[in-house]
């Protein structure tokens, strides 16, 4: 695991705790360039990608902003509001948000959250915003491997699937959830899925 990903893992991990794959990690890392056998491989995840109905995701999240592989930073801050308040037991997964394409947007002005899936039991209080996205359709794109992947995985939903989906997606934009753990696993087996929010079939 490169350094990186320890600090993030130590964030998301929440000192230890288990409960609900609580022990997962962070690393995002964008590449300027992506290599030729990402590129060969864009077909294949294009046609990876699945429409599938998830349930209403409720996060508790800290904004940041700069490079999307500092968030690190504020997913310990997150941790450590989440462990002088005792409210663990009301956590259920971790996540990221990203605003803006980092090929695009100078890297000062990337805008992200920090985020973690909780209960509606979970009580929102300043500095914590509280993020929610629906119910409904998404796209999802399982990436297996390492972090340092996701770009091409972002790139191929957003450029390859999408423009020739016949799909219309709600202006929001996607998140990536983190399924297992760096430590318990190896970087190739990785999984993390990135979930595009759809309009309804009959949505104008």
């Amino acid at each position: 695991m490169q350094p990186e990903a320890h600090v993030r893992a130590d964030a998301c991990q929440g000192r230890g705790r288990r409960r609900a794959r609580r022990r997962i990690v962070l690393y995002w890392a964008f590449d300027r360039g992506f290599a030729p056998q990402r590129m060969q491989k864009g077909a294949a995840m294009a046609e990876a990608v699945q429409i599938r109905n998830l349930h209403a995701v409720r996060m508790a999240a800290l904004p940041h902003r700069g490079a999307y592989h500092k968030v690190g930073a504020a997913f310990q801050e997150l941790s450590g509001l989440i462990e002088a308040r005792a409210l663990w037991p009301e956590v259920e997964g971790c996540a990221m948000v990203s605003y803006d394409n980092p090929r695009v947007t100078p890297e000062a002005d990337l805008r992200s959250h920090a985020a973690f899936l909780v209960s509606e039991a979970f009580p929102i209080a300043a500095p914590i915003e509280e993020l929610r996205y629906p119910a409904g359709r998404y796209a999802v794109l399982l990436h297996r491997g390492p972090y340092d992947g996701l770009p091409e995985a972002y790139r191929v939903l957003g450029e390859e699937w999408y423009p020739s989906s016949g799909e219309s997606h709600i202006r929001r934009p996607p998140y990536e959830l983190y399924l297992n753990d760096p430590n318990e696993v190896a970087a190739a087996d990785l999984l993390t899925e990135i979930r595009l929010p759809l309009a309804a079939p009959d949505a104008e």
